[in-house]
């Protein structure tokens, strides 16, 4: 092969290795149910956050807290697919109440931030150091679903072990 021919066949696997980059940056629009676990792109994973819809139950994947809906929200952040780390980082680090249109962070309140997370034997150790706090009974619910929830989207997590300061959810509510 001519040294012209080499650079040819260089040349295509390059523009095929663009080309099939670009088509991963396009969001996955379907619907929960048919929703695939998170996806990587070149530098950003595509996860799911959580928000709830209250009294509202229409579009959720859930009913928890009071008759309020679990609404699912897809975001591409820093971190390479299956990063649960920077799953929870996100979730924390939003501050707004009212977010995308009405929806409530039951977590707004709340002054947390991750110390450590690990998974093993399918469970996932959330462990969160700072101000833990809830309105009401109804928010309870809204904030351990919150807690729980963007470990449960990763393929290798069938439960969720939550605890804040040391002390598991569940004491403290």
């Amino acid at each position: 092969m001519t040294i012209i021919g080499v650079a040819a066949v260089l040349l295509m696997g390059l523009l095929a290795v663009l080309l099939s980059d670009r088509g991963s940056d396009i969001k996955n629009n379907s619907s929960p149910a048919t929703q695939a676990t998170p996806t990587e792109s070149a530098t950003k994973s595509e996860v799911r956050l959580y928000y709830v819809s209250l009294g509202n139950v229409a579009n959720s994947t859930a009913v928890i807290g009071c008759g309020d809906g679990l609404v699912e929200k897809r975001e591409l952040i820093d971190g390479l697919n299956n990063d649960i780390k920077a799953t929870y980082e996100r979730q924390l680090s939003i501050k707004d109440q009212a977010v995308d249109g009405g929806l409530y962070n039951a977590l707004a309140r709340s002054n947390l931030q991750l110390e450590d997370v690990r998974i093993e034997s399918g469970i996932a150790h959330v462990v969160l150091t700072g101000e833990l706090v809830t309105a009401d009974n109804c928010d309870k619910a809204r904030v351990r679903t919150m807690l729980e929830r963007p470990a449960l989207q990763f393929p290798d997590v069938n439960s969720v072990i939550v605890r804040v300061n040391g002390y598991l959810l569940e004491e403290l509510f």
